[in-house]
């Protein structure tokens, strides 16, 4: 796992620091001059075109959505944790001097995105009754023949990724960290799953997930993060115990999952009256908890 993260952050750091820098800013500062500064010269036709017709009433333009409605779905599937948590860690890490270079990016990628949008509408198919377009359908469009498949076949795959894994790793993370900070809710919460015993375990529509973690934190126990648990039987071959990772104490240095005193306990388990079990840690000696 540490090989895996000194990876991860290598090509992190060749990618933010230098490819996607230069890539970014360089696409957007060209596409500026190329349009000569279409984000300027064409800012008040746009600004007409997104606000002539608005009501606040709602309906649909002539051929579909309106400007107005057009623009808050794109807004809708850009704006989320990276405008919120990335320029809190940028202003944490650069200072109120990176406000200034989040306008600038800004500015150029206007151009950037102008460009993007008028590439989809240009090679945009009527297919089944219905428009489709994108990325995939303009990279082909420019780049012919095999070399154009395989760039878009990248792009599809690359783009299911970050959205369908990535992106959400990111969004699961900072809602943690927030709930983490502000509630003190362990960022590794333990859940629990259960399913009636007559239904069909291999269906997933049958299983139920509580909505709260049923491992927590125990101050006046000394149980801190709580863990990596399964479920054995006792000696007696009947009394249910899990056995669960915690550590004596609350702030760590370092990643969790390395800490060496995150040491293995275990506890008894009893069920209330709907079955469900009762995971309680009950105080032995003074360093150690069953």
């Amino acid at each position: 796992m540490e090989f895996v993260t000194k990876v991860v952050e290598c090509v992190n750091t060749f990618l933010w620091d230098y490819a996607l820098l230069v890539l970014l800013l360089g696409a957007g500062i060209i596409y500026s001059f190329s349009l000569k500064f279409i984000q300027i010269r064409k800012f008040g036709a746009g600004m007409k075109a997104l606000f002539g017709n608005f009501s606040l009433h709602g309906g649909k333009g002539e051929n579909g959505l309106s400007s107005f409605q057009a623009l808050t779905t794109a807004i809708a599937a850009q704006v989320g944790t990276g405008n919120i948590a990335g320029a809190a860690t940028a202003i944490a890490s650069g200072g109120p001097g990176s406000i200034f270079w989040m306008w600038v990016s800004a500015f150029f990628g206007m151009a950037t995105i102008y460009a993007e949008a008028v590439m989809a509408q240009h090679t945009r198919k009527l297919e089944n009754g219905h428009y489709v377009g994108g990325p995939v359908y303009y990279i082909k469009y420019v780049f012919k023949g095999r070399f154009g498949k395989f760039l878009a076949g990248f792009f599809s795959v690359a783009i299911i990724l970050a959205l369908g894994f990535m992106g959400n790793m990111v969004q699961s993370n900072s809602i943690g960290a927030a709930f983490n900070n502000a509630f003190h809710v362990p960022k590794l919460a333990v859940g629990m799953m259960y399913i009636d015993e007559n239904a069909d375990l291999l269906d997933p529509h049958a299983w139920t997930k509580l909505r709260h973690s049923v491992l927590k934190t125990d101050e006046e126990k000394g149980i801190y993060g709580p863990g990596h648990n399964c479920f054995v039987k006792a000696e007696d071959g009947v009394t249910d115990l899990c056995v669960y990772h915690a550590r004596p104490y609350d702030e760590i240095i370092g990643d969790p999952l390395y800490d060496p005193n995150r040491h293995a306990r275990i506890m008894k388990v009893t069920y209330d009256e709907k079955g469900f079990p009762v995971f309680v840690y009950q105080k032995v000696e003074e360093t150690e908890y069953l």
